[in-house]
C-alpha cells in the first residue's frame, strides 16, 4: 500500500515541478546560456535558495528530465508488457517516448542534447547503460530471444546496443533538421525495419 504524502511532500513536489518546469521554457526562449537561476526561480515563483534545495546546478535540470522520460518509458512498457509479442513492446515503447518528445520541440530537445554533449566530466547522463531504456528494451529483446522471435547470433547487449544507436540517432537528425521531417512516422518506420532484421526467419 502507497503511503500517502504529508501536505509539506506534496508543496515540495510542486516547487520542484514548477521550477524545473520555468527551466526548460526559459532554455527554450532563451538559450541555456542566457538564463540565470534568478530568472528561473522568478519564473517559478519561488526563491532563488529553493532552487538548490532540488537542483545542485543548471545541469541537473537535464538529468531531472531523462529521469521523468524515463518515468514515462516505464509507464509505456507497463501498460503492455503482457499484451504484446516482443517485437511491437519494442514498437510500442519507443514510438511512445517520440510522440512525448514531439511535444517539446526540436528547439527544447536540441538544448538538451547540446547540454549532454558539453559534459566534460563526467558521462552523459543519456548514454548511461544503466537507464530504465535501456534496461527495458534488453528485457524485450531477451524476452524475444527466449521464445525464437529474435535472433541469438548477437547478444542481447549487442542488439540493445544497435536498437538505442537508431533512437538515438533519429532524435539527433531530427534536432539537426530543425523538425523538418515527420518524426512519428520517420522513427517508427525505421523502427520497424531494425527490428525485422532482428527477427529469426
Amino acid at each position: 500500500m502507497t503511503k500517502k504524502m504529508t501536505s509539506r511532500q506534496l508543496k515540495a513536489l510542486e516547487t520542484k515541478k514548477a521550477i524545473f518546469e520555468s527551466a526548460l521554457k526559459l532554455f527554450k526562449e532563451k538559450g541555456y546560456d542566457n538564463v540565470f537561476i534568478e530568472d528561473i526561480t522568478s519564473g517559478a515563483g519561488t526563491s532563488k535558495g529553493s532552487f538548490y534545495t532540488y537542483f545542485k546546478s543548471k545541469d541537473e535540470v537535464f538529468i531531472e528530465y531523462y529521469k521523468n522520460i524515463d518515468d514515462l518509458y516505464e509507464k509505456f512498457y507497463l501498460e503492455i508488457k503482457q499484451k504484446l509479442p516482443p517485437q511491437e513492446k519494442l514498437i510500442y515503447v519507443l514510438t511512445e517516448g517520440i510522440k512525448h518528445l514531439e511535444k517539446l520541440g526540436s528547439e527544447v530537445l536540441t538544448i538538451v542534447l547540446l547540454n549532454q554533449l558539453s559534459q566534460k566530466d563526467t558521462a552523459p547522463f543519456v548514454v548511461n547503460e544503466e537507464r530504465t531504456i535501456n534496461r527495458i528494451v534488453k528485457e524485450i529483446i531477451e524476452e524475444g530471444q527466449e521464445v525464437n522471435i529474435f535472433r541469438s547470433d548477437l547478444t542481447s547487449n549487442e542488439l540493445t546496443f544497435l536498437v538505442l544507436q537508431y533512437y538515438k540517432g533519429i532524435f539527433l537528425d531530427w534536432c539537426l533538421l530543425k523538425g523538418d521531417f515527420n518524426f512519428l512516422s520517420v522513427g517508427e518506420n525505421g523502427l520497424r525495419c531494425l527490428i525485422n532484421g532482428m527477427k529469426v526467419f
